[in-house]
């Protein structure tokens, strides 16, 4: 993958996997709603012009954590309730990857060793 690419999620398989409320605004950045059985969601922003990507975890109204990533490369969902989102640049490469049934918060960031 180059520097230049960012792949996003399919909004199909969002909406189907994850019953997801998709909304894609004029300047290309997207907002994912993902409602949980409990009530809670979580929100899936990115926008592949400036390769930004951002989650929040919402909770009776109030964020419970909110972590952001720039320099992004690829948004990856499955269908097993992952939700990976890929970096690199600056000599560094990393991936953020949130379970959501149950939660899991998996982050790592690295030196890239290949350039």
């Amino acid at each position: 993958m180059t520097s230049g690419e960012f792949d996003q999620p399919n909004h199909a398989q969002l909406i189907e996997s994850f019953g997801a409320d998709v909304t894609t605004s004029t300047d290309e950045a997207t907002e994912v709603r993902i409602p949980l059985d409990n009530g809670e969601s979580v929100v899936l922003q990115y926008n592949p012009l400036y390769r930004d990507a951002r989650i929040r975890w919402i909770r009776d109204g109030a964020c419970i954590f909110d972590i952001s990533r720039e320099s992004v490369q690829a948004i990856v969902a499955d269908e097993r309730g992952f939700i990976s989102i890929h970096t690199g640049g600056h000599g560094l490469v990393g991936e953020l990857t949130l379970g959501l049934y149950p939660v899991r918060i998996v982050d790592s960031l690295l030196i890239d060793r290949q350039n």
